[in-house]
């Protein structure tokens, strides 16, 4: 027969052993073992040498040798002191060897990569020494070739030039299939977003020996293949993988190729590299490369087919590059090219077809920092110090949270050339983020004019005729609210217009196809279709042509429109924006007081100041207001503006950079409290936040309310204006859900707030991030002293429910009692680890109540077998039955503050943080005897018990101890906080995130 347990699912823990006797001693493991040894050698010496002298002293002394025993007793008395000089000797010996121990493991990591960096050179000289004096000469003249990071035809440019390892940050790229990659690769990789050029370069399948890399404009195409060319050349790439191969870089650029090959398209590889001027130079002797080709030892990189504007030529330099690869079967091969000029002419011998992926956050930050250490190191001339790196940490950062609270500049900064772009332009001209119109206009210069003129792409146009083009077409697709437009209807908007600037000199279809080829501001989605490679660029370009044209009537009639908002927001930077934001006030929607909001901010200047002041009121009285329109109005537009100024991380997820403000969740309150469902924080007087502290993050909230907060925010969402970053890169493709950040996002990317405590996503549940160790320490002091304060209404408590206490020691050997104070030390830590929960994890508070307080349910039996331990079986009925008494009104007050929310009167709190430690105490009673008996074969038999039953119900008693203290723990905290003794700590930040599709 056995007690009925509550329901649980009781884990019992399971032991573990290791033999740590087969493991290799450290060398701090050494160091202590040598130093004990020294100190037992010095401590028998010297007790043992007093010992002796004293013995014989004695000895003298009693045979009447006076002399002698003196004689004998300061040789003992001079000895000693020598051992303790010796030991203190010894103890100053091994301070001083600690100092420089420590200080030596201070210098370890840069001495040892100082190590490796001569045994490299070494390694480099040497193979300098074998290689044959031609290569030496090609290889170095790739090194000087390709050092330099090149930022082509930026007009903003840094004055220094930078070095292309220190500043490349590796690209990700992502196979067309999944399916063609081996498993193997996959395995050590996540292919789908983490995938390297190194991985795939170390693959050994043939497949992987002619690989094709796709990318739009400005995504690193080039940069990565003069990268390749540069690590091949320095034999550095057993760092950035230990199995990429050994092989010989030969890097060619395809538009510099294409009438040679045009001409003579039967001409090989080796004869046309042989022609090059650079190559000529070098004098390399006859057939060489041929030669290394045969042998496979090269990498042949072919730069950019999609930069060979003529077709028919595209179509030839394709073919030529499908023989040249059937005709060195061994050697691998690399080809880039933007995805229409691939799909045009696709390669029939390609084996894997790889897309270059944007830039994750991560990257940009990356990048950022390396660009501002490169900059700031030859600015001073090579010299690196702490202050010249803390220099470039603190503008890199600067950047950094700039792009952050950018959404549209987050969206660009994926593009590594507009990311360069971006940096330059921070760096020396400091047009970031308020003046964004510039650092637009400044990318379609470039874009339109140097980039092309710097890769020997000379137009007819400039920049500007260029740009006039470019600005009908954009306001002629914002007008039919399509990117895209077919090659003839793009040819007939700009027809007038490129008459005007250039005039028969070019046909609307070249210009398209010179805008698409040459500078990237156009893509060609598919055959005939156009669009811009960016939204941003259309917006910005149509935002001027309606400044231009003076339309601004157009933007006013579609303020609510949410397909004009960034055209508006452009328009406002460059305009006196009064009239934008009075438009929007007159609407009083979410989506037009939002817009108001950010052209006020963004505006050139707004010199009517009433119109500034009304908006004001509306939105920040409004927060405040207990009007229940007004307020929800603002809220409504606050909640807007942060899903569209949420940061990209990566491909899929957006990151709140501010924590939930109490404002935010008041609405969420408000409104789910109308569905019946209550989720204002435990320690709230009343029903809403105190005034003046709308904007203050919130705090206090349980964990399942910050799970309720986000399905509420994803079910709204449709009311809340666009779900998605402006720009094509950061709209979400399908649905998307609000979540809670996980630990690591949360690490990643923390918030700048003092109070940056919330809920975020563990292994096995919610918990609290952002807590310090000192503000741990303190706040468990406090519920340590706060539970302390309980002892007297917990004796009290008991008196009065005549809970008996435990009865003496029994006499019998089976059944010793445990004493008092290990009874109260194990409950004491029980409730330090509850109180430990409690500020690290969500505790799971229906469950423990469920558990808690199910003492009613179980039915203790009467065990005739138990000999001695019968009186304790009674006194743990008889304390069972005086906690029944009062167990309906602790579940019902339980009830009401875990489920209903209903507040309750502090002396029913008072009352619950005594009576639920005697639960506790009662719970540990229980379990305890059924540990013992355990432990006990004779009784296990005689009453018919395995072993394994009774520890099963020890551990379920255990759990409700732990559960029930767990409930203690949030009493506590409830009742400290309603008496303004205990702060609140538990905030709220969001996640947006794509779905994946089942």
């Amino acid at each position: 027969m056995s007690d009925t347990p509550p329901p649980s699912d009781p884990t019992p823990s399971n032991p573990t052993s290791s033999d740590s006797t087969l493991l290799p001693l450290s060398p701090e493991e050494r160091r202590s073992q040598r130093r004990n040894r020294i100190r037992q050698w010095a401590s028998y010496l010297g007790l043992s040498g007093s010992g002796v002298g004293i013995v014989a002293a004695i000895a003298l002394l009693q045979q009447g040798q006076w002399l002698e025993a003196i004689g004998v007793i300061l040789v003992t008395m001079a000895l000693t002191g020598l051992v303790i000089m010796g030991q203190f000797a010894r103890k100053l010996t091994d301070r001083i060897l600690d100092k420089v121990e420590e200080r030596l493991e201070e210098r370890i990591e840069p001495l040892a990569t100082w190590v490796v960096d001569g045994l490299e050179q070494a390694a480099i000289g040497l193979w300098w020494r074998l290689l044959s004096p031609f290569e030496q000469r090609y290889t170095q003249s790739l090194m000087y070739e390709y050092r330099d990071f090149k930022t082509q035809g930026l007009r903003t440019r840094g004055p220094f030039v930078l070095d292309l390892e220190k500043v490349f940050v590796p690209l990700r790229v992502a196979p067309d299939s999944l399916d063609r990659i081996p498993s193997a690769l996959i395995r050590d990789v996540d292919a789908r977003s983490n995938l390297q050029i190194w991985d795939v370069l170390a693959v050994q399948q043939p497949t992987f020996r002619r690989l094709v890399i796709i990318g739009a404009p400005g995504s690193g195409k080039s940069t990565l293949l003069e990268h390749l060319t540069l690590t091949y050349a320095q034999r550095r790439q057993r760092r950035y993988h230990p199995k990429a191969p050994k092989l010989l870089p030969v890097l060619l650029t395809l538009r510099e190729l294409r009438e040679a090959i045009a001409q003579q398209p039967t001409l090989n590889l080796a004869t046309l590299w042989e022609q090059q001027p650079t190559v000529q130079d070098l004098k390399p002797p006859p057939r060489w490369l041929h030669t290394q080709l045969q042998r496979g030892r090269c990498l042949v990189m072919l730069d950019g087919l999609d930069e060979v504007a003529d077709p028919e030529q595209r179509q030839v330099v394709s073919r030529w590059v499908d023989h040249q690869i059937q005709a060195y079967p061994t050697v691998r091969f690399i080809v880039t090219s933007r995805p229409h000029g691939y799909r045009t002419a696709p390669l029939s011998k390609a084996g894997a077809l790889l897309e270059v992926k944007p830039f994750t956050i991560m990257q940009v930050q990356q990048f950022i920092q390396n660009w501002y250490l490169q900059n700031e190191l030859m600015s001073r001339l090579g010299k690196d110090d702490p202050g010249v790196r803390l220099m470039a940490d603190r503008k890199a950062a600067d950047l950094i949270d700039r792009i952050r609270r950018n959404p549209p500049l987050a969206a660009m900064a994926t593009n590594p050339l507009l990311l360069t772009m971006i940096a330059t332009v921070h760096c020396f001209r400091g047009a970031l983020p308020g003046r964004r119109v510039e650092l637009y206009a400044e990318i379609c210069d470039v874009l339109l004019g140097r980039r092309q003129d710097a890769k020997g792409m000379d137009g007819s146009l400039t920049a500007g005729q260029k740009k006039s083009v470019l600005q009908v077409l954009a306001l002629n697709r914002m007008r039919h609210r399509s990117e895209e437009c077919s090659i003839v209807t793009g040819g007939l908007v700009i027809q007038q217009q490129l008459d005007a600037v250039a005039g028969n000199a070019l046909y609307p279809e070249e210009f398209l196809q010179y805008i698409e080829t040459g500078s990237g501001l156009l893509v060609e989605e598919r055959a005939g279709t156009y669009k811009f490679a960016h939204r941003s660029f259309l917006e910005y370009l149509a935002a001027v042509q309606i400044k231009e044209l003076k339309q601004d009537m157009l933007l006013t009639r579609n303020i609510d429109d949410p397909w004009w908002e960034e055209t508006i927001r452009l328009y406002a930077a460059q305009q006196d924006a009064s009239d934008i934001v009075w438009a929007a006030l007159q609407r009083q929607t979410v989506e037009s007081l939002s817009l108001a909001y950010d052209c006020m901010r963004e505006s050139l200047s707004m010199s009517d100041r009433s119109v500034r002041q009304e908006l004001a009121t509306t939105l920040e009285q409004g927060l405040e207001s207990t009007d229940g329109d007004l307020f929800r109005l603002a809220v409504e537009v606050q909640l807007s503006r942060r899903l569209k100024a949420l940061l990209r991380i990566d491909d899929r997820t957006d990151l709140d950079g501010t924590l939930i403000a109490q404002a935010d969740y008041q609405l969420f309150i408000d409104e789910m409290r109308q569905a019946g469902n209550d989720h204002h924080p435990d320690h709230w007087q009343g029903d809403r936040f105190l005034p003046g502290t709308s904007q203050d993050p919130i705090q206090g909230i349980r964990a399942q309310d910050a799970e309720a907060f986000c399905e509420w925010l994803t079910y709204r969402c449709g009311n809340l204006g666009d779900l998605y970053l402006e720009g094509d890169s950061s709209v979400f493709v399908g649905d998307s859900r609000i979540r809670i950040p996980t630990v690591e996002e949360a690490q990643a990317y923390p918030v700048s707030s003092s109070r940056g405590i919330y809920w975020c996503q563990g292994d096995r549940g919610l918990v609290l991030h952002g807590m310090s160790d000192d503000q741990r320490t303190a706040r468990l002091m406090q519920l340590h002293r706060a539970g302390d304060r309980d002892a007297d209404a917990i004796r009290t408590l008991a008196q009065t429910l005549t809970i008996p206490t435990l009865p003496p020691r029994p006499a019998s050997r089976h059944a010793p009692h445990p004493q008092t104070r290990d009874r109260e030390v194990a409950l004491s830590r029980a409730r330090d680890r509850a109180f430990q929960r409690l500020l690290t994890q969500a505790l799971p508070l229906e469950h423990d109540l469920d558990r808690a307080l199910a003492l009613d349910t179980i039915v203790l039996l009467q065990h005739g077998n138990l000999a001695g331990w019968m009186q304790d079986i009674n006194h743990i009925r008889d304390r069972q039955q005086a906690l029944l008494v009062p167990l309906p009104q602790a579940q019902t007050l339980a009830r009401k503050i875990i489920r209903d929310r209903s507040p309750i009167p502090s002396p029913d709190l008072v009352w619950l943080r005594a009576y639920t430690p005697l639960v506790a105490l009662w719970w540990y009673d229980l379990a305890d005897i059924y540990e013992r008996l355990s432990r006990s074969p004779r009784l296990l038999r005689l009453n018919q018990r395995s072993r394994q039953q009774c520890q099963s119900l020890a551990q379920t008693y255990r759990d409700g101890v732990e559960s029930t203290f767990n409930l203690y723990a949030f009493w506590v905290v409830l009742d400290e906080r309603r008496a303004q003794t205990m702060p609140v700590w538990e905030g709220l930040r969001l996640v947006r995130e794509q779905r994946v599709p089942d």
